[in-house]
């Protein structure tokens, strides 16, 4: 190593600039094919040779490749080196529009790494909305998700909009508003997973699709949740995986899901630590259900006090955040351990608020609850519900 640093040393600066290149020319044309295993190693030959638009190009197809392989923390290195590069460059649209796109890039290993809550991710986003603003691409960098799923589409609009089946605007709905809307939108969202037009970008908030996979909002349906809870044995493999490939925030699903699926004390034990962790990554989304699975434990090991608690908790929690998709469940719930007109209020509360949302599998609970099991009032229910009706009586 000694002799290697004294001839490299020996060597004239604009000498090392031509045998860097040479060497990054030379590999490219041995490896022709297989640019992408090579990528870093041509990167840092091109960057050290005088060529930063090459080197720039290549960390990024580095960073790619080493996010496919869910070697998030390699990605998020090689991203920062392209983004030096860019940043180096004299000011301009040219030079905005690459720092975009690499920002946007960067996103999705630092939400795998570090959780929805990472303050390098929030800081990577606001820049990249302050860019996209600056340069006019403001809907792709998340303007909210109102405004994206409501872009008609119609050719000849600007080609950085996204496009309204873009599913990173799936995830603003949900929790908010009539569950009929959420599915619109989940349903436009599947197959589209983040291919904007020709010269666009992908609307992303840290979450990136697998190539060849489903969307990642394909997760959150109830299907997806159902087949999730069944599958035991990921529940059990789930944290060891998400330890090994540094995944933040949902390993501490997987501590909150098998402690309700195990129950007792020690299933008990498992849910506060995990929906403690979320608490302390500021990640508060679904809190109202996390809550509520904790509720159920709590009250399976007979500490009814201490579920009724919870529930009021996962209710506030559900009002202060507007995370109200699980609210006619938690209400249902909490009508379990009442009695008489309060749980008769309670239930119907749920009701209403349930067929309000479009949420037909909930409202039949609660309907349950309230008459028992009927065909024909489930039918109302439906009907209600697809109609955005509300209860009668």
């Amino acid at each position: 190593d000694l002799l290697r640093d004294a001839a490299y040393e020996s060597v004239s600066p604009a000498r090392r600039w031509l045998l860097h290149r040479r060497l990054a020319q030379a590999l490219e044309l041995t490896t022709a094919g297989r640019e992408d295993e090579l990528a870093a190693l041509l990167a840092e030959q091109y960057e050290r040779g005088g060529r930063p638009d090459r080197a720039r190009e290549y960390y990024g197809r580095a960073a790619e490749v080493a996010a496919q392989r869910f070697a998030a923390t390699e990605a998020i290195r090689l991203h920062r080196l392209a983004l030096d590069i860019i940043v180096a460059q004299p000011p301009g649209r040219q030079r905005d529009e690459r720092e975009l796109d690499c920002l946007l890039a960067l996103a999705a290993p630092l939400n795998a790494s570090q959780g929805y809550s990472s303050p390098q991710l929030r800081a990577t986003l606001e820049r990249a909305v302050r860019l996209a603003e600056n340069i006019g691409f403001a809907h792709q960098a998340g303007h909210g998700a109102d405004r994206a799923v409501g872009l008609p589409l119609r050719p000849g609009r600007h080609p950085g909009r996204p496009r309204a089946r873009d599913p990173g605007a799936v995830g603003g709905r949900r929790g908010r508003g009539p569950a009929r809307r959420g599915r619109v939108h989940v349903r436009r969202g599947l197959g589209h997973a983040g291919s904007p037009r020709p010269g666009g970008r992908a609307l992303r908030d840290g979450a990136r699709p697998l190539p060849g996979r489903r969307v990642p909002c394909r997760g959150h349906d109830a299907g997806g949740a159902r087949a999730g809870l069944v599958g035991a044995r990921a529940l059990a493999a789930g944290p060891a995986l998400c330890s090994r490939y540094g995944f933040a925030y949902y390993s501490e699903w997987q501590l909150v899901l098998a402690g309700w699926l195990a129950g007792g004390a020690a299933g008990l034990a498992r849910q506060k630590r995990g929906i403690a962790n979320l608490r302390g990554q500021s990640s508060l989304v679904r809190m109202p259900y996390w809550l509520s699975l904790q509720a159920d434990t709590q009250a399976r090991c007979g500490r009814t006090g201490d579920a009724v608690a919870t529930l009021d908790a996962a209710e506030t929690a559900a009002a202060v955040r507007g995370d109200a998709w699980w609210l006619p469940e938690i209400r249902r719930m909490r009508a379990g351990h009442s009695s008489g007109e309060r749980r008769e209020k309670l239930l119907r509360s749920a009701l209403e608020l349930a067929q309000q949302q479009g949420s037909v599998a909930l409202a039949h609970r609660c309907l349950e609850d309230l008459v028992g099991p009927s065909a024909e009032a489930f039918g109302r229910v439906r009907d209600n519900a697809n109609g955005g009706g509300t209860p009668g009586s």
